[in-house]
Order: C-alpha cells, then sequence, then structure tokens
C-alpha cells in the first residue's frame, strides 16, 4: 500500500483521498462512495481487510447516492441547484451518461444524474424515504436510492442452500460444456460470404469484478487499451487486484467467466466458447449481488461507446430506471446484451428480467436445470452452469491459487450464451446483416428468435419450458440456421419501451400482470384504480423489498391476509421498507 496523499476536488464537496491499492483504491476513488468515510481513512481501510491503520485523520463525512431521472431537464448545475434549495446544502451532481447528447436521445438518458448528498440532520436515515421527499420538493420524475448492498440476503442463502459444492460430482472433461451446446461442431462449419470462425472480429463487453492473469486466461484476446475500471472513477485496465474478502465479495469472479467465453486451446486446461473473439473487461463490481446500479448502467452505456457487439452480464440486482433505459439503448444500437437470470432467488432478476435483454437460465451435465437456477417466464434460454470448469484466482500472491474448478451458478450460463453470440455474429458477417431490414428491427430480437428455433430440447423439457426457455443453446443448429429475409413475415421485431413496476415484478414472480395486479393491490389496501398511483411512487421500492426477501414476498401475495404466514411476512416484509411504504403497507 502506497501512504501517499492525493488531494482530490469534485465541485462543490472537497474529498481528501488515501492513494492505495485493491478494493480500498475502488472505494475511496469513486466518487464519494456510499457510506462512512472516517475519521480515520486507514481504520476503513482495515475494516475491509485492506491494511493497516493510517494515522492521517481527515473530517467526517457521510455520504448518500441517489439517482434522478428529471423529466426533462439536462443540465446539471441546475439540478444541483434545486437538490440545493431542498437540502439547504450543495450536492455534488453529474450526469450518469455524460456522452449523451440530449438533442439525439430516444432514451431519455441525459436526463438521468447521479446525486451525492451529504447526510445531516436534514437527510433522512432511509434512502428511499430521502429520495421521495427530494422527489416531491423538487419535481423530478423519479428519484431513487443508489445502494450497494441490496442483496446480502440472497448472498447468505447463496452459501448456505443453494449451491451443490461438490466439485467431485463434475464431469472430468474440463471442456463438457462446449460439447453440450455443440460448440466444436459449430466451429468446423463454413461460414457465410465474409463470415469468419470462432467469434473472430467480434468484441464482448464483460462488465465483471475485472480480469486477472491466469494460464487459462487467453491475454491476448483482452482489449486492455478500452478495459476500464469503473468503481474507481472510469481509470484504465480494468484489472481485478484479488485483495479484498468478505462473506458477500466474488475476487475472481471476472476471471472465471471471462474464461468461459474467450480461453484460448493452447493456454491451458479451459477452452472458451468463442476463442478468437475479443473481450473488453469492465471493472463494475466486487460481487456479483452487492454492486451500485449506477455502476452497471454506465458499463452498459460505455459498451455502445466502445463499439462492443456483445454485453454479457453475469450479475444481477434490482430494477433500477437508468439500467432499464441504458439495456434498451444498447438493443437499439444493435448490440445483442445478455444477462445471468440469477441464482437462489428462484425468480429472474434484473438486467435479465427486462424484455430488452437475453436472460439466460443454468443446467447441468444431465440437460437438467441447475437446482439454483432463477426461473420464470423472462428466461429465454438455457445453458450449461452446474459445474462448468472456469479459471480460478482469489488471491494476487498465491500462485498455487491459479487453477481451474468446477463453478456454478447463472454467470457461466450466461458467458457461455454470449460466446455463442459472437460466434453467431462472427459466421453471418455482423455489418451485411445488420443493414437493410428497415427501422424497429433490432438484431437481438433475430438471435433470440433463432436462438429458441434451434435450441435442444430434452426429454420432457416441455415442463420446464415456461421456466427454463425454449431449451438448451445448440450452436451448430444456431448457426445454420437461415437468417431471416428482410420481407420475413415471421422474423422478430419487438417494440422497444420500458416496461411498469406491475410487468417487471410479475416477470419476477412468474406471475401475470391479471394475476399480480389484485395481489398488490391488497398488499396496499387499495384496488385496482389506486394501484397505478401506488406504483408509478413506489414500485421500485416494492421491487427491491422482492429482491431482499422473496419468501416474504410470495407468502405476502398468495396467502389470505388474515393467516398467520401472511401477517409474519407482510411485517418482515415492513420492516426492510421505508417509512412511507411502510405506513401503505399497514
Amino acid at each position: 500500500m502506497s501512504g501517499d496523499l492525493a488531494r482530490r476536488e469534485r465541485s462543490p464537496i472537497r474529498v481528501w483521498r488515501l492513494e492505495v491499492t485493491g478494493v480500498a483504491r475502488d472505494v475511496l476513488a469513486h466518487p464519494l462512495r456510499r457510506g462512512r468515510i472516517a475519521p480515520v481513512l486507514g481504520l476503513v481501510i482495515a475494516t475491509m481487510g485492506c491494511g493497516e491503520r493510517n494515522p492521517v485523520a481527515r473530517e467526517e463525512l457521510e455520504v448518500l447516492r441517489l439517482v434522478v431521472e428529471t423529466g426533462g431537464e439536462t443540465d446539471s448545475s441546475t439540478v444541483a441547484r434545486k437538490i440545493a434549495t431542498h437540502l439547504k446544502r450543495p450536492a455534488q451532481v453529474e450526469p450518469l451518461f455524460p456522452d449523451v447528447d440530449p438533442a439525439d436521445d430516444p432514451d431519455g438518458l441525459a436526463e438521468m444524474f447521479l446525486v451525492i448528498v451529504p447526510e445531516g440532520k436534514a437527510v433522512s436515515a432511509n434512502g428511499w424515504d430521502m429520495a421521495y421527499e427530494l422527489r416531491d420538493a423538487t419535481g423530478f420524475a423519479r428519484v431513487e436510492p443508489d445502494q450497494e448492498r441490496t442483496l446480502e440476503e440472497v448472498a447468505a442463502r447463496m452459501k448456505s442452500t443453494c449451491f451443490v459444492d461438490d466439485s467431485s460430482a463434475a464431469p472430468e472433461e474440463k471442456t463438457w460444456s462446449l460439447d453440450e451446446m455443440n460448440v466444436r461442431a459449430a466451429w468446423e462449419l463454413e461460414p457465410a460470404q465474409g463470415g469468419r470462425r470462432r467469434g473472430e472480429g467480434i468484441r464482448i463487453c464483460h462488465p465483471d469484478t475485472g480480469w486477472a492473469p491466469h494460464r487459462d486466461l487467453d491475454m491476448s484476446r483482452l482489449d486492455l487499451a478500452t478495459a476500464t475500471n469503473l468503481l474507481a472513477g472510469g481509470t484504465p485496465d480494468g484489472q481485478d487486484p484479488l485483495d479484498y474478502s468478505g462473506p458477500f465479495l466474488n475476487p475472481g469472479h471476472g476471471t472465471g467467466t471471462a474464461s468461459v467465453i474467450v480461453s484460448g486451446e493452447a493456454e491451458g486446461l479451459i477452452v472458451g466458447v468463442a476463442p478468437a473473439a475479443t473481450l473488453v473487461p469492465i471493472r463494475t463490481a466486487k460481487s456479483v449481488v452487492q454492486l451500485f446500479d449506477s455502476d452497471l448502467a454506465r458499463a452498459v452505456r460505455y459498451a455502445v461507446q466502445h463499439d462492443c457487439d456483445v454485453i454479457s452480464m453475469s450479475l444481477g440486482g434490482r430494477a433500477f430506471f437508468g439500467l432499464s433505459a441504458a439495456v434498451r439503448n444498447a438493443k437499439r444500437n444493435n448490440l445483442i446484451v445478455l444477462a445471468a437470470a440469477g441464482n437462489c432467488v428462484g425468480f429472474v432478476v434484473a438486467p435479465a428480467a427486462y424484455d430488452d435483454c437475453v436472460a439466460v437460465a443454468a443446467t447441468n451435465a444431465n440437460h437438467r436445470p441447475w437446482k439454483g437456477s432463477s426461473r420464470g417466464k423472462a428466461v429465454e434460454i438455457s445453458a450449461p452452469g452446474e459445474h462448468v470448469w472456469v479459471a480460478h484466482r482469489q488471491s494476487r500472491t498465491d500462485e498455487s491459487d491459479v487453477e481451474v474448478r468446477a463453478g456454478e451458478g447463472t454467470s457461466f450460463a450466461v458467458a457461455g450464451t454470449a460466446g455463442v453470440a459472437a460466434l453467431w455474429l462472427a459466421h453471418h458477417d455482423l455489418g451485411r446483416f445488420a443493414t437493410g431490414y428497415g427501422d424497429g428491427f433490432y438484431l437481438q430480437d433475430a438471435f433470440v428468435q433463432l436462438l429458441q428455433a434451434t435450441a435442444q430440447v430434452p426429454q420432457d423439457w416441455d415442463s420446464l419450458r415456461g421456466k427454463y426457455g425454449a431449451g438448451i443453446v445448440d450452436a451448430k443448429a444456431l448457426l445454420e440456421r437461415a437468417l431471416p429475409g428482410p420481407d420475413d413475415p415471421a422474423r422478430a421485431r419487438r417494440a422497444l419501451g420500458e416496461a411498469t413496476a406491475l410487468q417487471v415484478l410479475a416477470d419476477m414472480t412468474d406471475r401475470s400482470v391479471a394475476t399480480l395486479a389484485p395481489q398488490v393491490a391488497r398488499l396496499f389496501h387499495t384496488d385496482a384504480a389506486g394501484l397505478d398511483s401506488v406504483l408509478a411512487i413506489h414500485g421500485a421500492e416494492l421491487i427491491e423489498l422482492a429482491l431482499r426477501d422473496p419468501q416474504s414476498m410470495e407468502r405476502t401475495l398468495d396467502e389470505e391476509p388474515s393467516a398467520p404466514t401472511a401477517r409474519a411476512a407482510r411485517k418482515a416484509l415492513s420492516s426492510r421498507a421505508s417509512k412511507r411504504l411502510r405506513n401503505l403497507m399497514q
């Protein structure tokens, strides 16, 4: 660790930052990370397991992050003045997507801002209550807290009940998952005119924990000139420092998922699905269940800015308007956006839950669903995710940790499917295919249509189709299938548009909107007419509650309100809610 102090100024708030490595560097370099910058900065570092206490003390400062959609305003200074008027203090305001031209912005990205609020007596203790207060005072369309630790409960369930955690049961063949998806056979197909094999020429952006050197990760396939670390304010490289640990952290996760996509045959034991593709690492999180929603939204936009063809997201969280808009914008720009369906919560998490994102569930070597895979009607397809062999590295200094292990999770299922997307785009020559179809036709829709039409359908899959998608990915059959012609009436054409909170919650809980609406109305003691106004304000928080405690949400929705279990479930949910939402639920 370096002991140098570098002064960093972000108008209108001045912050002192200690230059360190690893997670401490990420946390302190990012614009005012949520939480407490302690009187002794070294205490923060020590509590994160990253070093000894530093004796240099600075003024204590608490901060809260919020995300704002103004509903029309695109000027940061005007937004900052409105917030300062309400709070009686300055706030740091910056565009969530600073590169967007407001004159060419069909998804409203220029109206979204990240707000850093110094906390004090005038600031509510609950982030959602603070957001509601600010929305009321300013007239902004939406204000939500940008919280990091939304899914701690999910992580706890992962460790205790979800994962098989038995590497001895994994297939001995390290590349079995390639054969499960007919990838090797796909490599041997003759490409279409102008096409290429093995994903050559295709760029895959990869928001995750970053990359680390590993003999089973082909470093020649990583575009480190474009790679970035969003946890450190967009610094280059995107390397995972690996020098952090904790019950909810996943050092090395990005290295493992990257190896599923681009590992070369000559490098080691792992072979990637698209070994000739290019991977752009984007360090976005320290945990697949613990991330700032704004960071992931910015990662998706970064992929559009830097000419990626595919986005592979092996992480997830709550539904957030900025992330939804960024995914929609990426699809509009003809990227294929894929995300893991989720682990251990049962239902599909965001961003996989969005209609504009390809949700991938996980299966095993017996062509059956992995027991921890999320499932539901939002899932388009399944792919190997149980006992998939991946590059494993969790320590920066211990070389014995540079090994391969059989991993589990929809993280690996979506990584493999992203590699298949790269094979498909290269095989058919992306440039030729992406033109000539007219407005309203998106490359991702054609990919999903053909991916589902060519999927392997194991015996008895019909009973699983509504939960785990059309079947298991078949790369060879996908590449062999003819592309839809510009005048083909059967070709996919889906309108872009943001789903309502009720639609997202219906997909997450695997219900129809018609079934869910009266259940949610009952939760808030209202009728169908009053439900829309409640969800317009509180829908995002309700989705977060469903993620944090899915069992209580299910019991609250399904059981009679007078039942003891339903009353207990409602009480559990309301205990996590803001004051405003709790009052509506009582």
